[in-house]
């Protein structure tokens, strides 16, 4: 209940500040000289929004990752959410950190789909498609990422178990078979979706024209646009939401 006002709240905002915006641009086209007028919102990011981020490899490798965790949470919940119709998910010991695993590797195809289409959507014109040469690093980096930060974790969480001799230890067996998912399915599945994404995906444009030059951000900002207070405050709200249910 309380994600549902969450919600709705932030819906509320979006709405108020997309109906002030159409109101100030109605307000200016009346007006006998527009352009004295200081504009603000969408009307002046429009052309920067879909402009190449710096680090593209790094951003679309990130992208992928995002939306496969996505699609695994949804999957997870719906598969714990269904457990009438396959058995109760905690009848067997580690049901669902199966069901978690096999999720995680049969959703490599959408990591490697929305990697792959989102770097080919910066390359669309000839010219950069001679310069495109990079798509096959930001695969693998795709891949990569996440397992990487895995396998440091658990790698950790292993030798601090094995330090104080518990039974939470992960056996060379088990290592070897969580590998083994590891390279020939999710492998495999996240090359076969980077490829469909760039030859199918990767051919859309931009809603947007992006402007040649870079627009020059504010050199002061108020304190409630300062990184000190935007950070934490974007974690406020979900964070709100579950201490509260727990």
């Amino acid at each position: 209940m309380m994600v549902i006002f969450l919600c709705g709240l932030v819906f509320l905002i979006l709405i108020r500040t997309v109906k002030n915006d159409f109101a100030k641009y109605a307000r200016e086209e009346e007006e006998a000289e527009p352009g004295l007028s200081d504009e603000s919102g969408w009307k002046q990011l429009h052309g920067d929004v879909f402009r190449e981020p710096p680090s593209l490899m790094l951003y679309a490798a990130l992208y992928g990752t995002g939306w496969q965790l996505a699609v695994l949470a949804f999957g997870v919940i719906l598969f714990a959410s269904l457990g009438r119709f396959h058995g109760e998910v905690y009848e067997e010991r580690g049901e669902m950190t199966q069901s978690l695993l096999a999720t995680y590797a049969l959703t490599s195809v959408v990591a490697g789909y929305s990697s792959g289409s989102y770097y080919r959507q910066f390359f669309n014109t000839p010219r950069r498609e001679l310069q495109d040469s990079r798509w096959q690093q930001t695969m693998i980096f795709t891949i990569l990422l996440f397992p990487c930060i895995i396998v440091g974790i658990v790698s950790c969480l292993n030798m601090v178990a094995m330090y104080y001799q518990t039974s939470n230890v992960l056996s060379f067996t088990v290592l070897l078979k969580l590998m083994g998912i590891w390279m020939f399915i999710s492998f495999p599945l996240a090359v076969l979706g980077t490829l469909f994404g760039r030859h199918w995906g990767g051919k859309n444009t931009f809603p947007c024209r992006v402007n040649t030059y870079p627009r020059d951000l504010p050199e002061a900002a108020p304190w409630f646009a300062q990184w000190y207070f935007v950070i934490p405050a974007t974690g406020l709200l979900p964070f709100g939401s579950i201490f509260i249910e727990m």
